[in-house]
C-alpha cells in the first residue's frame, strides 16, 4: 500500500517550526493526558513519549525517552525490544501516520504485561470547514480538487483498531476543541504553528496562490465565522497480562436483562 504521508517532510517542518507547549489547544491536550494518567494509581518506572509532550516523572528516576529527542526515529519503526516500557503516550501523532494498525502493534509488543497506552490525536470531523473551504476555492481558482486535509479516521474504527492490536481493556471517548482567530489568515498560520499543514504525497504541489488563499479565507469569514472545530480522539488499552480483570464466559448470567428491568 503506498503511503499517504510524507513523514520525512513532516520532520523537516517539525525543525523548522518547534510545537508551541503555551499554545491553548496544547494545554488542553497535556490537561486531558495528565487528568487520566491522575486515574491510574501507579508509578511508571519506564515511559516512552512519541510527540511533543511534556511529561513530569514520578518518582524522580523513572526513565522517559522521546521519540526524535533520545532517539531518531519514527512511530512507525520503533527501535525497541519487548515489554521495554510501563507508559506508552502517543501525542497528537497517529493523524498523520501511514501505518496506524502496525504502530498500534508495535506499542503493545514494547509494553510490559498489564502496561499502559494513552493516546491523542485529530479525528473524526476535525478541520471540515477548512476542507470545504479549500474544495471550494480550487474549484473556482481551478476547476478541481486536489487532497487538502487529511482523511480522519472515526471514533468507531480507532474502537477496532485497538482490539485488532490485542490491547486489552480498550477504552475510547473524543473531546471537541475550537480553533478562533480575529482574522482566517491568522488562522491559517495557526495550523501551520500547530504543525497541521498537508503533508500528503497526492496534495496539490504548487504554489497555492493569492487567488486561492483569498478565496479560501473569504469562505471561511463567511460560512464558518472564522473558526475550525475540532475533534480530539483519546485511546487507552493496556498491554495484556494475566492479573488482568475479564469478563465473564458468554451466557455464565444467573440473571435476566428482563428480569432486572422488570424489578426496577
Amino acid at each position: 500500500m503506498n503511503p499517504i504521508f510524507n513523514r520525512h517532510l513532516q520532520r523537516i517542518r517539525a525543525q523548522r517550526t518547534r510545537v508551541r507547549l503555551s499554545h491553548p489547544l496544547h494545554r488542553f491536550l497535556h490537561d486531558m493526558i495528565h487528568e487520566r494518567l491522575s486515574y491510574v494509581l501507579r508509578q511508571f518506572k519506564s515511559v516512552l513519549i512519541i510527540g511533543e509532550f511534556e511529561y513530569q516523572p514520578s518518582p524522580q528516576d523513572c526513565c522517559v525517552i522521546k521519540i526524535g529527542t533520545s532517539v531518531d526515529a519514527l512511530s512507525e519503526h520503533l527501535p525497541f525490544k519487548e515489554s521495554a516500557f510501563d507508559l506508552i503516550i502517543s501525542y497528537m501523532d497517529l493523524h498523520h501516520a501511514n501505518d496506524i494498525p502496525g504502530i498500534l502493534k508495535q506499542i503493545n509488543y514494547c509494553l510490559k504485561p498489564d502496561g499502559l497506552f494513552l493516546g491523542v490525536f485529530l479525528g473524526g470531523n476535525s478541520l471540515w470547514q477548512l476542507r470545504a473551504a479549500a474544495q471550494q476555492a480550487e474549484l473556482l481558482t481551478r476547476g478541481g480538487c486536489s487532497p487538502r486535509v487529511a482523511p480522519m479516521i472515526s471514533l468507531q474504527d480507532a474502537a477496532a483498531l485497538l482490539q485488532r492490536a490485542g490491547f486489552a481493556i480498550p477504552v475510547l471517548d473524543h473531546e471537541p476543541f475550537e480553533l478562533e482567530d480575529n482574522n482566517p489568515s491568522s488562522l491559517l498560520h495557526q495550523l501551520k504553528q500547530l504543525q497541521l499543514s498537508n503533508s500528503m504525497y497526492d496534495g496539490f504541489k504548487g504554489l497555492s496562490g493569492k487567488k486561492f488563499l483569498s478565496e479560501v479565507e473569504t469562505y471561511l469569514s463567511k460560512k464558518t465565522g472564522i473558526k475550525l472545530d475540532l475533534d480530539i480522539l483519546c485511546l487507552s488499552g493496556w498491554a495484556p497480562a494475566a492479573n488482568q480483570q475479564k469478563p465473564l464466559p458468554r451466557g455464565s448470567g444467573q440473571k435476566s436483562l428482563a428480569a432486572v428491568l422488570e424489578a426496577n
